[in-house]
């Protein structure tokens, strides 16, 4: 059995791209979108793709909190299968044969690295350019993110605010490859902008937490521009579909 969970709000840019990549990748899958009551058309979408949906309120506020609770409690009544707990931007490099050859192995979490994907749009909306068809990327080890792992080997995940970090408990054995964590953020210099400014204005208490931190120059476009400027020249090819 294979379970996927997925972080919402005003999704609509790219949840339906999302739901897709997995479904196409681990066709036996379980997707379950867990929204923070966007006002957009995410839902209708993840509906129509025939996900289930559980609501959660923040009262618009982005709360690192509330979804590292969420991470660590949504799986909980899985008894048996594979666990995969992603925000909407990020895409494992995995398919559902390679889980069954791993679950032979003996693994019970997988090994991942974390990848920052490269595009080249040049809408708010990244509406002109294919998220599978990007091949530019730059290594990103905040990403190398602990998010598949198999039950009910493993009991509890301990993520941290963000979820970059955790300390899994259980029958911890890693997988020997490694697999990628593709993470779209860096779709093109209006779509960055557009998503850091949306960010920043539900971001308050975070940011007052120190934490979100990026989130502060959403409106310093040279800062920006300069940003994602720089990714574009570090990134390299390759075809990872």
């Amino acid at each position: 059995m294979y379970f996927v969970y997925i972080l919402c709000y005003n999704e609509e840019d790219m949840i339906r791209q999302t739901i897709s990549y997995y479904r196409k990748r681990i066709p036996d899958c379980h997707i379950t979108i867990y929204d923070n009551y966007s006002t957009d058309n995410s839902v209708q979408i993840a509906l129509q793709e025939k996900c289930e949906i559980v609501r959660f309120d923040t009262q618009n506020d982005l709360n690192d909190h509330v979804h590292r609770s969420i991470k660590n409690s949504c799986w909980k009544n899985i008894t048996h299968g594979w666990v995969i707990v992603v925000d909407m931007d990020e895409w494992l490099d995995i398919t559902q044969q390679q889980l069954d050859t791993e679950y032979k192995n003996g693994t019970t979490l997988l090994d991942i690295y974390g990848l920052q994907m490269i595009g080249e749009s040049h809408t708010r909306n990244a509406s002109d350019i294919s998220l599978e068809n990007i091949t530019k990327s730059v290594p990103d080890s905040e990403y190398s993110k602990k998010i598949c792992f198999h039950v009910p080997e493993i009991k509890r995940m301990n993520y941290s605010v963000g979820a970059h970090l955790s300390t899994p408990e259980g029958d911890v054995k890693y997988s020997i490859r490694k697999y990628a964590l593709r993470h779209y953020n860096y779709l093109g210099l209006e779509y960055l902008i557009h998503k850091l400014q949306r960010r920043y204005k539900r971001s308050e208490l975070m940011r007052k937490e120190g934490k979100a931190v990026h989130y502060r120059f959403a409106y310093d476009l040279k800062w920006i521009q300069d940003k994602y400027n720089k990714m574009l020249q570090n990134s390299f090819s390759n075809k990872y579909f």
